[in-house]
């Protein structure tokens, strides 16, 4: 169970990182 959880919480920080990226990406992009 704690290595599932460790999973979750890797996957967790993985998107937020990708999100924040494709933001990022879409605010420097020009309109």
């Amino acid at each position: 169970m704690g290595s599932a959880s460790r999973n979750l919480d890797q996957i967790e920080e993985e998107g937020i990182r990708s999100a924040v990226s494709v933001l990022y990406l879409s605010i420097s992009l020009p309109p």
